[in-house]
C-alpha cells in the first residue's frame, strides 16, 4: 500500500512502483483520521487524479491468489486498465498474504523489472 500511495501521489519522483501484496483496504478501521481522508489518500483516488503522469511510470501489482486482499488488488488492476494506465498485474498462485511466501511462490524475476526500468531511463539521457 505504501509504495503505491507514495508513487501515485508523487508520480514525478518515481520511475517505477511495485505494490507487493498491497493492503488496499477500503475502510479506515483504526479511528485515525476520517473515512473521507482515507479515501482521498487511496491509490485508486490518486491514480484517477494523476492519470497523465502515471502513464509514464512503470507500475506492478503483485498479490497472492490466496491473499484475503486479492480482490482489492484485482480491483486496482481493473481501475488502472479503465484509465488506460499501463501496468502489470501478477497474481502469484498459491501465495497467501505473507511477503516472504509471495517471494517464494513468484515465478518472475523481480530484479529484471527494475533493470529494464532503470536501463531505459539511462538510455533516455
Amino acid at each position: 500500500y505504501g509504495a503505491l500511495h507514495l508513487g501515485f501521489k508523487y508520480p514525478g519522483l518515481f520511475a517505477a512502483v511495485t505494490g507487493n501484496a498491497p493492503a488496499l483496504v477500503p475502510r479506515n478501521n483504526d479511528s485515525i483520521g476520517s473515512q473521507q481522508y482515507w479515501e482521498q489518500q487511496s491509490p485508486t483516488t490518486l491514480a484517477r487524479a494523476n492519470v497523465a503522469q502515471l502513464k509514464r511510470q512503470h507500475i506492478r501489482i503483485i498479490v497472492g491468489d490466496k491473499d484475503g486482499l486479492f480482490a482489492v488488488g484485482k480491483q486496482l488492476d481493473e481501475v488502472l486498465g479503465e484509465l488506460q494506465i499501463p501496468h502489470e498485474f501478477f497474481p502469484v498462485v498459491g501465495s497467501p498474504h505473507n511477503h516472504d511466501q509471495l517471494l517464494q511462490y513468484q515465478t518472475f524475476d523481480t530484479m529484471a523489472f527494475y533493470g529494464t526500468v532503470f536501463g531505459a531511463a539511462r538510455r533516455a539521457r
